[in-house]
């Protein structure tokens, strides 16, 4: 996951390891569940988020926020940088 929020996603690292923890989150301890701090519209200073990196984007919520922000700019900078 990556949210312009850096104590969000360090919440949600940490919930992770807590549900691994207490086998609360089956299947999870094979997957990778990472969340980084970093602007979606520009993940190029991600390790790892270089061009053509995701096969399938699965976003809750992250293009509504764009629609309150700077509008079309935003929303545009966003689709070209999942796409």
């Amino acid at each position: 996951g990556v949210d312009f929020v850096p104590s969000a996603m360090d919440a949600m690292n940490d919930a992770v390891v807590e549900m691994r923890a207490a086998g609360e989150a089956p299947g999870a301890e094979e997957a990778e569940l990472v969340f980084y701090p970093g602007d979606a519209k520009d993940m190029r200073e991600l390790d790892g988020f270089d061009d053509g990196a995701f096969d399938v984007v699965f976003d809750k919520g992250c293009l509504d926020c764009f629609v309150t922000g700077d509008g079309e700019g935003d929303i545009q900078r966003y689709i070209e940088e999942v796409a």
